[in-house]
């Protein structure tokens, strides 16, 4: 995309857990994401299924509600604006979701850590049609449970190689399609000196910053 390398698209995640840390060591996650121009939204993803498929499913903000939390995702306003929702017992959103397939009350969670990602993607065809979405992102965490002078800033990067959303039947059923991704991880791991991993970017984020060993 055109000015991708020098002014990457810059997306906020503020997630959200338990006293002990319960969402981290299941594989799921609840966060909330926003970019100061596009978008605010608290999601809850899943850990991934015997076919590695995440379901999610998200609440999105507007009106003052997104305002604040684009502005400053992090802020008590932010956060209070986050609680409310997942104490709320009258409409579907996250905090339900979350409890429904572990059993964690959405009441029992506050901020953990905050991740900047800075994302310049890269798309693959196939017969001149959307196959992967690729997202290089470089990351930066910081732990929201520490005194703000003890908050330091680690990082990590990654590469994903993803199916573009609402491919068509014919290249999503397309063989070529996991022989690309092979491909691909085949060449990023030798020229870049990578690794596979299937850890989501809390559990990275988390083990960066010392707590997650798992």
């Amino acid at each position: 995309l055109p000015d991708s390398r020098s002014t990457p698209t810059l997306n906020t995640a503020v997630y959200y857990d338990t006293a002990d840390y319960r969402v981290l060591t299941t594989g799921a996650l609840i966060r909330t994401s926003c970019n100061v121009i596009t978008h605010a939204f608290c999601a809850c993803k899943l850990a991934r299924n015997d076919h590695s498929v995440r379901k999610d499913h998200r609440f999105i903000f507007d009106g003052d509600e997104k305002r604040i939390i684009q502005a400053s995702p992090t802020s008590p306003e932010a956060v209070a604006i986050v609680r409310r929702l997942l104490a709320r017992r009258d409409i579907e959103h996250p905090g339900n979701y979350l409890e429904a397939h572990y059993g964690i009350r959405p009441e029992e969670l506050y901020p953990s850590i905050v991740l900047e990602r800075y994302i310049c993607s890269f798309f693959v065809w196939l017969d001149k049609k959307d196959a992967l979405r690729c997202p290089m992102d470089r990351c930066y965490v910081r732990n929201l449970r520490v005194p703000k002078d003890q908050r330091r800033r680690e990082a990590f990067k990654e590469v994903e190689f993803n199916i573009y959303p609402h491919v068509p039947p014919e290249i999503a059923g397309d063989p070529r399609v996991a022989d690309l991704i092979q491909a691909l991880t085949n060449s990023a791991c030798e020229e870049l000196g990578g690794q596979v991993t299937r850890d989501i970017k809390y559990q990275r984020g988390a083990r960066a910053l010392g707590f997650y060993n798992a």
